[in-house]
């Protein structure tokens, strides 16, 4: 018996997912992502949701383990000058 079809994951930068696959064996999976609209139009790395879909033939019955691969990150951090009390 399957399950699940679909799981969803929130909160993920979508323009950044290069690919979606089970850990066991490497088996890609299919998603699509959405966002809101807004959020596509004003912000260039928009977080928003991912429905990836599973098929019964990579569900493992003890516990199955789905890779999401992001690229990486640049993260542009200020100097912050840190005044401790006396």
């Amino acid at each position: 018996m399957k399950p699940y079809e679909t799981i969803s994951v929130r909160g993920i930068p979508i323009k950044q997912v290069k690919s979606v696959f089970v850990l066991a064996d490497g088996t890609a999976l299919t998603y699509t992502s959405r966002c809101a609209i807004m959020d596509s139009i004003l912000n260039s790395n928009p977080l928003g949701e991912l429905t990836i879909d599973i098929p019964e033939s990579v569900i493992n019955p003890y516990v199955t383990v789905i890779c999401i691969d992001i690229d990486s990150l640049v993260i542009n951090v200020n100097s912050v000058k840190v005044q401790r009390s006396p």
